[in-house]
């Protein structure tokens, strides 16, 4: 594996080289073929720095990590340089469908007779924890599920990942971070996880796995 990816460019340091080197060790475990060589490209291709800033994140097709960043904080920001790429966002494809799965989503609650978080929790009840002041919070490998939930509300579903309610009125913002935060799950490899984001974006995830088969 070392030698496949060897030609990555980066000036790391600290957790960095750490987060870099489980990077490499985790795409081996990544059933999907297609998915695989997406991130062994990715990897070879990319170069990967040290982030001074308190977050990661992705500029003109280099990596910053930040010094709490994990191999799936990794893996969501090489799928922004992977939209960037290929104009995903921009071409406006994720654009109907992200937003017809939360109106699915606001339609199923109705059902329910309650809100979306009530009926997650009561469908997915061991995805969550309890936190001391009885709020819900998504456990960490469902993070990404959680920012995208963010983001379709405009920061109202709040489960312990997201962005303040001013980011997602940016232009593509949820576009973006939806597709990135695919990049995340799909790394993880979490079935539940994926299984999940199935459930809660069937649209979205149709239109980004076909669109990913297309890039092997």
């Amino acid at each position: 594996m070392g030698g496949i990816i060897g030609g990555v460019k980066n000036v790391l340091s600290g957790n960095s080289e750490k987060v870099l080197n489980s990077f490499k060790e985790g795409i081996s475990n990544i059933s999907d073929e297609n998915m695989r060589n997406i991130f062994l490209r990715l990897a070879e291709e990319t170069p990967v720095k040290t982030s001074f800033k308190r977050k990661s994140y992705h500029r003109e097709g280099t990596i910053y990590l930040s010094s709490d960043a994990t191999p799936s904080t990794l893996a969501h920001e090489l799928f922004h340089k992977l939209d960037r790429e290929y104009g995903i966002s921009e071409s406006g494809m994720l654009s109907e469908v992200v937003r017809n799965d939360y109106e699915r989503l606001k339609n199923i609650a109705e059902g329910y007779g309650g809100s979306i978080e009530e009926m997650l929790y009561s469908k997915y009840k061991e995805a969550f924890e309890t936190l001391e002041n009885g709020a819900l919070k998504l456990k960490d490998e469902y993070r990404g599920i959680s920012d995208i939930l963010n983001g379709m509300s405009g920061g109202k579903i709040q489960f312990g990942y997201g962005h303040k309610p001013i980011y997602w009125q940016r232009n593509l913002a949820l576009e973006k971070e939806t597709f990135a935060q695919f990049g995340r799950t799909l790394y993880d490899g979490n079935k539940s996880a994926m299984d999940m984001l199935r459930y809660i974006c069937p649209e979205t995830h149709e239109i980004i796995i076909s669109k990913l088969k297309e890039l092997r």
